[in-house]
């Protein structure tokens, strides 16, 4: 099933100082329909109504209470309070009309956070060493202090060097933990090495655990070159002399891609999985979707058109993240026209 996709709204702008993103922007979306969208480059939080209209920003740049320094994820509870993240350990509450409340700090520093409850929070931690690194799935109460781990995966060091200097940082190739928030103060988290995915209540526990058979793929050889091609791009915009050679001979790859690149969820408690795959050769980013009992219903696809990252769904509506060719940053909101078919 390919998604029937149709424009509705587009906020980002270089004409509008109040629209003009520095850097890929956050996403969250209230059930009165407002956008929350997170403006790390610019250390702020601007907040539009259901109809693209700007309300107000939050936050300014610095350390002080209701700053905010380069955050990093945005969340807004079903109580309206929005929750911001600045790593490594700091999380920003406001009330429903962004009236700084408080800051929680977290030990050890997450990775991400997401809300669980009224009273706890999921966060991915990483624990690195010379070789493996673990990256696990920590409980955390309302202070920010360890609970519990739920679950811990080891990952393997894909580092390289080019004498002292380390290559291949943003190796897409890596297992990622992702976390995903599901409605009624719900989670779920999925270790991208393996298809499996945790399923939480609110208290943070356990209460299923889908798995899909599948066999890993290998990485393509034209993966690698574009992979290659992009650490290359990477440290010529730094200034940064390492030659396309050196990349090639020195950086690493898993044997296999990670089955999945990514999480998000509707309003419906339905989780969607992107696929792993070669999204400039099919033109598709594909989906698969699991209903709130964890069963498999379908894949879906989405087209690719340009540079778009979906984000959520919510009454029928796809919210997304964007990129044009000049680099201006967007967010959009499509209506689904077939949406009826996923729901029955």
């Amino acid at each position: 099933m390919t998604l029937d996709l149709r424009e509705e709204l587009s906020i980002g702008s270089d004409d509008d100082e109040r629209q003009a993103f520095y850097g890929p922007p956050q996403l969250a979306v209230d059930y009165p329909g407002r956008f929350f969208v997170l403006d790390s480059g610019n250390s702020r939080l601007q907040i539009f109504d259901r109809d693209a209209k700007y309300v107000r920003t939050i936050g300014r740049p610095g350390q002080g209470p209701g700053d905010l320094n380069r955050p990093s994820s945005v969340e807004v509870g079903a109580d309206g309070v929005i929750l911001v993240f600045q790593p490594p350990s700091r999380l920003s509450l406001f009330d429903r009309d962004g009236r700084f409340q408080k800051v929680i700090d977290f030990l050890p520093a997450p990775q991400s956070l997401i809300r669980l409850g009224d009273s706890g929070f999921l966060g991915s931690v990483i624990q690195s060493g010379p070789e493996v690194s673990r990256d696990q799935a920590v409980l955390f109460d309302a202070q920010g202090r360890q609970a519990r781990t739920l679950a811990a995966f080891e990952n393997e060091n894909l580092f390289s060097f080019v004498g002292s200097e380390i290559i291949g940082i943003y190796q897409p190739f890596k297992p990622h933990l992702w976390c995903v928030s599901l409605p009624e103060g719900r989670a779920a988290f999925a270790f991208s090495k393996d298809y499996r995915i945790h399923v939480l209540d609110r208290s943070g526990q356990t209460v299923r655990i889908i798995i899909k058979d599948e066999e890993p793929e290998r990485i393509t050889d034209g993966e690698k070159e574009r992979a290659i091609d992009n650490e290359v791009g990477l440290r010529r915009n730094r200034r940064l002399s390492v030659s396309r050679d050196e990349v090639k001979r020195t950086m690493l790859f898993p044997k296999n891609r990670p089955f999945f690149w990514g999480l998000f969820s509707d309003d419906r408690s339905r989780i969607y999985v992107l696929k792993s795959g070669d999204y400039r050769k099919d033109g598709f980013m594909n989906y698969d979707v699991f209903d709130p009992r964890g069963i498999y219903i379908k894949k879906i696809r989405i087209a690719v058109t340009g540079r778009m990252l979906p984000k959520l769904i919510r009454d029928g509506c796809l919210y997304a993240v964007a990129v044009d060719e000049e680099g201006l940053f967007s967010i959009k909101k499509y209506s689904i026209s077939n949406w009826n078919e996923l729901v029955n």
